[in-house]
């Protein structure tokens, strides 16, 4: 039984079977997991946002650029926005919607799916998704609601949170835009003075950031090359093999550095040293038999440069005891029965 587990930080998971067999070196499997990126965002707002004093205190944060509507409509138009992890848009339907990851409040944003069809008042959460990623940690108790938008989602909107009048939050994932909407703005509620709008915010955020991305890094097969871009001003690095083998490896002109053939399965570490200090790197190398557990019979085998192919079907030796055993009980059942039918 395999339980979930949550993995905060940077890490090498491996998973073993523990039991020997004729080929143990596929037995176990390992992904790198890398740290997550410093993200970028952009927050779109027409007046005081709640959700900027929470985005300038995150650790995760690289940068935090702030538009005004027509600010973000020229950024729009020219494909500024392309460099953003994710756009914040606060209470604002802009006309220009290109493809990307958005987290948007207050009136719905110019994509189908929502089908905002118009205004709500005083309105209380009543049912959430509490295994949606968005809401974990979220205590939806007591978040009251001033004036929502109202909306009739599509069947392939998803959403996590509602109350009476209709939807709360819903995700919606289509093509090129990936989409986490609240259907009211933070200020025309009592959220911003409850501690659940942080979890919130940031679950959205990290949910966005990692959405068509890959979490582990690619794993290698053993006879590939082991290729990584290094930040600049390293000039050298040491890789370390599974069996504890080092190379002085020198960075190329373009900080790749491209090493190879990985000849053993398990773990490599490139080690190197740049502006924050040692800094290590894990690459995993595996052993992907897929076909150890293929029980059918091959139609042909090879040896080398010498190639068996099957001739057809063969008839096996059949042995004759069992018919042999069968007519002996016939025999003696016969007997048994004359004797019987003598003796009465």
């Amino acid at each position: 039984v395999f339980l979930p587990f949550d993995q905060p930080d940077d890490a090498v998971i491996e998973v073993a079977i523990l039991e020997d067999d004729a080929l143990s070196i596929d037995n176990a499997q390992r992904v790198v997991v890398p740290p997550p990126d410093p993200l970028k965002i952009a927050l779109v707002a027409s007046r005081q946002s709640a959700i900027k004093t929470i985005l300038e205190g995150w650790s995760r944060l690289r940068q935090l650029s702030t538009f005004t509507p027509e600010q973000y409509e020229v950024a729009a138009e020219q494909g500024q926005l392309e460099g953003f992890d994710v756009v914040v848009i606060d209470d604002y339907v802009p006309s220009n919607f290109p493809p990307g990851r958005y987290f948007t409040m207050g009136k719905a944003p110019p994509i189908n799916g929502f089908n905002e069809y118009g205004l709500g008042k005083a309105d209380l959460v009543l049912n959430s998704d509490a295994e949606h990623p968005i809401m974990q940690f979220v205590n939806t108790e007591r978040i009251y609601v001033a004036d929502l938008n109202l909306i009739q989602p599509d069947q392939d909107v998803n959403v996590i949170m509602e109350g009476s009048k209709g939807p709360f939050a819903a995700v919606l994932s289509r093509g090129e835009h990936t989409v986490v909407h609240l259907t009211f703005a933070p200020l025309d509620s009592n959220w911003p003075v409850l501690r659940s709008i942080l979890p919130f915010t940031l679950n959205a955020i990290e949910f966005l950031a990692r959405s068509n991305q890959s979490i582990t890094a690619q794993s290698l097969e053993p006879g590939e090359a082991i290729t990584a871009r290094v930040p600049s001003g390293v000039e050298s690095l040491v890789l370390t093999s599974p069996e504890e083998e080092q190379w002085q490896l020198s960075v190329g002109e373009d900080q790749t550095v491209v090493w190879g053939p990985a000849q053993h399965a398990g773990v490599w570490t490139l080690s190197y040293e740049d502006q924050a200090g040692a800094q290590e790197r894990a690459v995993a190398v595996n052993m992907d038999a897929s076909s150890e557990g293929d029980l059918r019979t091959r139609q042909e085998l090879k040896f080398g440069t010498d190639q068996v192919r099957r001739l057809g079907e063969v008839e096996s030796y059949k042995p004759l005891w069992p018919w042999a055993l069968v007519v002996c009980l016939c025999l003696l059942m016969m007997e048994w029965w004359v004797f019987h039918r003598k003796t009465s």
